[in-house]
C-alpha cells in the first residue's frame, strides 16, 4: 500500500449530519517492564510478584502490579 488514506464517515441524527474524521495511528511508543518474584518455600509460605511498567512516545504513562499469596 502506498500513499496515505483518510476515512471519513457521516453521522446523522434528526436530519442533521456531521463529518467524523478518522482516528490517527501515526506515531510510535515504547514499553518497558521490570519485575520481582519470590516463590514460597518450606520456611516461608508467602509468595509475592511485583512488577512496574512504563511507556513513552506519543502516549506516556506508568503502572504496576502487586500480587501476594499465602500458600498452605
Amino acid at each position: 500500500m502506498s500513499g496515505s488514506r483518510e476515512a471519513i464517515a457521516l453521522a446523522s441524527k434528526a436530519g442533521s449530519t456531521a463529518t467524523i474524521r478518522a482516528a490517527s495511528i501515526k506515531g510510535s511508543s515504547v514499553r518497558g517492564e521490570i519485575g520481582l518474584r519470590m516463590n514460597a518455600t518450606d520456611k516461608n509460605p508467602w509468595q509475592t510478584d511485583i512488577s512496574l511498567y512504563g511507556y513513552g512516545g506519543k502516549h506516556r504513562g506508568f503502572g504496576g502490579n502487586v500480587n501476594i499469596a499465602y500458600t498452605f
